[in-house]
């Protein structure tokens, strides 16, 4: 299967560097530091997850500067930071949105 010559390959490594709680920690720490920056929070979907998106945007940016040797690792983990702050910023919100009509 697909899967397995990819681990074969080492396209996919089985050993994590960062553990889900240090992650998670480093996702509340954003999380909490741009609500205190922004305390607002937009209401539509839209914008909401247009924040998200941008955040996804610069992680992209960050990962093409990396392989090309361009950034530095910090800099993806950051922006990979960033995005899961805003993504769970976002979900925390989601009852709030509505549609239009």
């Amino acid at each position: 299967n697909n899967c397995d010559e990819r681990e074969k390959s080492g396209i996919y490594r089985r050993k994590r560097k960062m553990q889900i709680g240090e992650i998670h920690a480093r996702f509340l720490e954003e999380l909490l530091a741009a609500e205190r920056k922004f305390p607002g929070w937009p209401m539509d979907v839209i914008h909401a997850a247009a924040i998200a998106t941008e955040e996804k945007g610069e992680l992209l940016k960050a990962a093409i500067d990396f392989y090309f040797g361009r950034g530095t690792r910090e800099e993806v983990l950051e922006e990979a930071i960033q995005v899961g702050a805003m993504a769970t910023r976002f979900l925390m919100h989601l009852e709030d949105y509505r549609p239009e009509a």
